[in-house]
């Protein structure tokens, strides 16, 4: 079970979200049971191994959070925040945020801080009901936004859930039965946004290496510029150690190699093979 929350896209005066995540206080050590907010009221079992500290009290003072350029403030309890190692050093010794109880973040969005909030305080990440048109597009950069506000943040455990979102929706199935996977342009914005090695960008292989057919949809002329060459080279790494080679017989050994001279085997155009033999 993953833990995401499905945001409904119907208007706030009809609220019906379908919510699988971390909702309540444990009624016992060994599980928790959580509420799934939507028409029918469904009870879940939250899988044991799930579990996550945001039942932590909310104890300590509240943290003033100066959210991007016009600094809209988000107000967090600090003993929520410590799962941040970034938070939990800027909040502690002698930093003007320890003193202060003010912390500036101008590059972050409010939108994506929000999503981290809610978080803290829920233990979900939400994601569009699949009962209502969306775009899907926009959701998986939201979520690749939020990935990289938790890099930032260093908060692991926020980027993981982020993650398993990501695969989640990817393995989800829209009107007329086929999947969505992200564009070029989150791929970018992941790229642009992570280090070597980031388990964001091995995400983002993984589904075009697994996923991706010739149809020309996956990597179309558009891509040429705009795909990262470092995800190019990723990319086709994992093909060559995964997909193995195509069936059939190799080009020039179905035919001749002449498929690759110049002459192109074009009527008039003989191999200088067959003039000097």
């Amino acid at each position: 079970m993953s833990m995401i929350r499905k945001k409904s896209g119907k208007s706030p005066s009809t609220p019906t979200r379908q919510m699988s995540g971390l909702g309540e206080t444990p009624r016992s050590p060994k599980a928790k049971r959580v509420k799934c907010v939507n028409q029918n009221a469904l009870w879940h079992q939250l899988h044991p191994l799930m579990r996550i500290a945001n039942n932590t009290r909310f104890t300590g003072r509240v943290i003033r959070i100066l959210i991007g350029p016009s600094a809209e403030e988000h107000g967090v309890h600090e003993s929520m925040l410590m799962s941040s190692s970034f938070m939990k050093a800027a909040l502690s010794g002698e930093w003007e945020e320890a003193r202060s109880g003010i912390v500036k973040l101008p590059d972050e969005k409010p939108e994506v801080f929000s999503t981290y909030t809610q978080w803290l305080y829920q233990g979900v990440v939400a994601t569009q009901d699949r009962e209502v048109p969306i775009d899907d597009d926009e959701e998986y950069l939201e979520l690749a936004q939020a990935y990289i506000l938790g890099d930032r943040l260093q908060d692991a455990d926020f980027q993981d859930a982020v993650l398993d979102c990501i695969v989640a929706k990817s393995d989800e199935k829209v009107l007329g039965g086929s999947r969505v996977f992200p564009r070029i342009d989150v791929v970018h914005h992941i790229y642009e946004n992570t280090a070597e090695g980031s388990s964001a960008r091995k995400v983002m292989v993984d589904l075009y290496c697994w996923n991706a057919r010739g149809n020309g949809t996956w990597l179309g002329p558009e891509c040429k510029d705009a795909a990262p060459h470092d995800f190019l080279y990723d990319l086709a790494a994992s093909l060559i150690v995964n997909r193995g080679p195509p069936g059939g017989m190799i080009p020039f050994e179905e035919n001749t190699t002449c498929v690759y001279h110049v002459h192109g085997g074009t009527e008039g155009n003989t191999c200088y093979k067959a003039r000097y033999a």
